[in-house]
């Protein structure tokens, strides 16, 4: 039952529980409009959740687009429900991420310099020396 997130209570569009599924609109969803355990749901289930994230890599990874407008698109597609999101760096180069194609350097802290990319900042983890942290501003 912990892979799915909806309750068989009948649809009412004024709870603060109702929710359309993120996946409904691309992919095969079964339950486009559910009733959500949990507030933080936004797929009724994890295999929902799933195939959209896949889908999404899969989207960046096959973008035709290069250098600074790549860039961009990757970082934003990246953080598009989130503010900031830790990847591996040779996972963020097989999308085509340039590394080069930054605006600035930024002291992030006294020890730790990071990349400026618009309202983007990449910056190294500290536990991690093949992770990337990226922020958005």
């Amino acid at each position: 039952m912990g892979d799915f997130n909806y309750t068989n209570e009948p649809l009412n569009q004024s709870s603060d529980r109702y929710r359309t599924c993120k996946n409904a609109k691309n992919y095969d969803c079964k339950h486009k409009n559910f009733m959500a355990r949990d507030r933080r749901s936004l797929f009724c289930t994890k295999k929902c959740a799933d195939t959209f994230h896949n889908y999404k890599k899969v989207k960046i990874a096959s973008s035709k687009l290069n250098g600074k407008e790549g860039n961009m698109k990757i970082l934003q597609s990246l953080t598009c429900s989130t503010n900031s999101i830790t990847i591996n760096h040779h996972i963020l180069e097989s999308y085509g991420f340039d590394f080069e194609k930054y605006d600035q350097k930024v002291n992030v802290s006294s020890t730790n310099i990071g990349l400026l990319f618009e309202n983007y900042i990449l910056q190294r983890s500290l536990n991690d020396k093949d992770e990337v942290i990226i922020i958005k501003t």
